[in-house]
């Protein structure tokens, strides 16, 4: 079987489609933003959105060589001289499979080099969603030759391609009466970006699509290798079950997230040689980076009594939906020593103001508990910077303020005697770690009796 495969890639139109197939692969990587160079499971994403338009073009490739069998009369051949049928199909079918795989794997390959080299964190369920991914590849491919077969066309490929791209797009467009997602939604293979960098794909999302793989091989093989109108009649009714199974598995509405957290990824990753700092595996290659600013902010921090020794990367309990303040509630979340921090690297590669965003709200701006008077979070925060600013870049859930918000607070603040300045702003931190973030602006001017 070995010889005639590769007579099959000499000889078909395999090594073209696989070339094909790279190319456009690596220029939807290339045509990605975001960090997914740094991050596996957004790597992952990116791999199982390609097969948006992937799989029509394995589709067309497919149709395209088993139009060759279909003009040439091969089955009336095959019948005449007693081999099976099968015999006659598999090598061209392994020869058009592994090329269009090889040629999609060699690209997700190198990508994953790359993140590996840039990144920090290599995951099993990152992995698992792309080997899913070449499932449906390859059945797209089997499908093709078989309809290629059947109606030797030369408008049978391009219309595979277009139908291949008109069914996801209808899956996207498609909404309830009230303008959520439908079941169709699980046909397109634009798959929602992950909220986290410590997201993944849901189980329920890959085995969706494992559904659809496997239907298109069992429909495709079926179509190509049956040796009756009865059996090659299957081939749609398997490739319409994977379909049905894929819309009934796949999660779709908002009470069922396509995403989950990857509880691997969340996993710590801590410096040591010093007071403890600890990010997320995800995050680890930022560590000797994030280190001297999370200990400056402690060193700062150490001004108020019963200082926190340790800083952690804050992360989150559950997916996330878009809206930061679903992290924020009336009850703290918080650890004994510690004060955790959160990295914005929405529009860098670095995150340059760790300090800073420590510092507001002396510690507590990631505690879990609602902002509720960002004003005294910032003043108290620039006192303890020891400055009249405070230099925070980043969006930290949602809010930035700008000095002339945070300063009237701040000037007042001074204007107590250094001890009673030190009481005050340890007095915030206790209310803010309490979740009472209602009257804090009062406790920092001396107008509440905390």
């Amino acid at each position: 079987m070995a010889g005639p495969t590769r007579i099959e890639l000499r000889r078909s139109n395999a090594r073209a489609l696989g070339l094909v197939v790279g190319v456009v692969a690596a220029a939807w990587f290339a045509g990605e933003t975001g960090h997914w160079w740094r991050q596996w499971n957004s790597l992952a994403i990116v791999a199982t959105s390609a097969m948006f338009v992937l799989a029509p073009l394995a589709l067309a490739g497919g149709a395209m060589f088993g139009r060759r069998d279909g003009l040439t009369r091969a089955d009336e051949l095959i019948s005449s001289t007693g081999r099976p049928r099968w015999h006659r199909v598999t090598p061209g079918i392994a020869a058009l499979t592994i090329a269009t795989t090889v040629g999609y794997l060699l690209v997700v390959t190198v990508d994953a080099v790359v993140v590996a080299v840039n990144g920090s964190y290599l995951g099993v369920a990152g992995l698992l969603s792309m080997l899913v991914d070449v499932t449906v590849l390859a059945g797209a491919v089997w499908v093709g030759i078989g309809v290629g077969r059947a109606w030797p066309s030369p408008m049978v490929p391009p219309a595979l391609a277009v139908i291949g791209l008109v069914v996801q797009l209808a899956g996207d467009t498609i909404t309830g009466p009230d303008g959520s997602a439908t079941p169709l939604a699980a046909l397109s293979m634009l798959v929602q970006p992950l909220g986290a960098d410590w997201e993944t794909a849901s189980r329920a999302a890959v085995l969706g699509r494992l559904a659809l793989g496997l239907g298109l091989l069992a429909g495709g093989a079926l179509l190509t290798v049956g040796a009756s109108r009865l059996i090659r009649a299957g081939g749609p009714v398997a490739v319409a079950a994977g379909v049905a199974v894929m819309m009934v598995v796949s999660p779709t509405a908002a009470s069922r997230p396509t995403n989950q957290i990857d509880a691997a990824a969340q996993r710590l990753v801590c410096a040591n040689n010093g007071p403890q700092v600890c990010v997320t595996a995800v995050h680890a290659y930022l560590l000797p980076s994030v280190v001297p600013q999370a200990r400056a902010a402690l060193t700062k921090l150490a001004k108020l009594p019963d200082a926190p020794t340790r800083i952690v990367e804050w992360h989150a309990d559950t997916v996330g939906t878009g809206d930061d303040f679903d992290y924020l509630s009336d009850t703290p979340k918080t650890e004994p020593g510690t004060v955790f921090f959160r990295l914005d690297l929405a529009d860098q590669d670095r995150d340059t103001d760790i300090e800073a965003s420590i510092l507001n709200g002396a510690g507590t701006t990631a505690n879990g508990c609602r902002l509720n008077d960002p004003d005294a979070l910032w003043a108290a925060g620039a006192w303890l910077a020891g400055g009249d600013t405070l230099d925070v870049k980043d969006f930290v859930f949602g809010l930035k303020l700008f000095p002339d918000d945070y300063q009237p607070v701040l000037r007042k603040l001074r204007e107590a005697p250094e001890k009673e300045q030190i009481r005050r702003v340890t007095a915030l931190r206790d209310a803010a770690n309490a979740c009472r973030t209602t009257n804090l602006t009062a406790i920092l001017t001396g107008t509440s009796a905390a």
